[in-house]
């Protein structure tokens, strides 16, 4: 059994298609850690930058093919040989990648834990597409939904209480409900983009949730 107390992870926000969209305090923590855990989903230039910088890093696709807290468990064990350990995620390490349950789980474990906050994929994509999230003219808003949950998005759309919703969906009859969503609720006038995790392509139709790290943000507007 492996002391927990000298036993630390950060959970590292970051942007998988641009090494340097990282903070200066998430590269001095990777240059620190002794392993990196990070997806093959990453961009190849992105790994690329972690040899050159010699870190010693595992792919968490290796580790298990599902994620959340089949992933954690394998990285608990890694624990018993490491030190220092740096997970990096796809986007923000708080609202988008389940850090706040990541922190919990690890905590109960005696596991030091800290999250490093990083780009909003996309916000990201958002931003390149000079289309801003917000409009500083009307002081307009945004809400995000992390966890989906069709009833309260229902709500919003009801009582025509948003400006503009980003919902991340990581199943397939999630992404299918809300477009039926959309469909029955005629009298709603929004502008819709289904934004897929990989190169962020607005796509209309005939998209698919293929394996379980991927994910889609849709985008509902006034």
């Amino acid at each position: 059994m492996f002391t927990q107390t000298k036993k630390k992870i950060y959970i590292i926000g970051s942007n998988p298609y641009d090494f340097f969209d990282l903070t200066i305090e998430s590269i001095e923590i990777l240059s620190k850690s002794e392993l990196i855990i990070l997806s093959r989903k990453f961009e190849k230039t992105f790994i690329s930058t972690l040899k050159k910088n010699n870190n010693k890093f595992i792919f968490e696709d290796e580790l298990t093919k599902k994620g959340g807290v089949a992933l954690w468990r394998k990285i608990l064990n890694l624990f018993s040989n490491y030190n220092v350990i740096s997970h990096l995620c796809a986007g923000d390490s708080l609202l988008f990648s389940n850090g706040t349950k990541q922190k919990d789980f690890f905590e109960s474990y005696k596991i030091k834990v800290q999250n490093i906050l990083g780009i909003i994929e996309v916000v990201n994509w958002l931003n390149n597409q000079n289309d801003l999230l917000t409009n500083r003219k009307k002081n307009s808003s945004i809400t995000f939904f992390e966890i989906f949950d069709l009833k309260k998005i229902f709500e919003i759309l009801e009582f025509n209480k948003f400006e503009k919703l980003v919902i991340k969906i990581e199943r397939n009859n999630d992404l299918l409900d809300i477009l039926d969503l959309i469909k029955k609720n005629k009298k709603i006038m929004v502008k819709t983009k289904i934004i897929g995790k990989g190169g962020f392509e607005e796509t209309k139709k005939n998209i698919k949730i293929k394996s379980p790290n991927d994910y889609l943000f849709f985008i509902i507007e006034k």
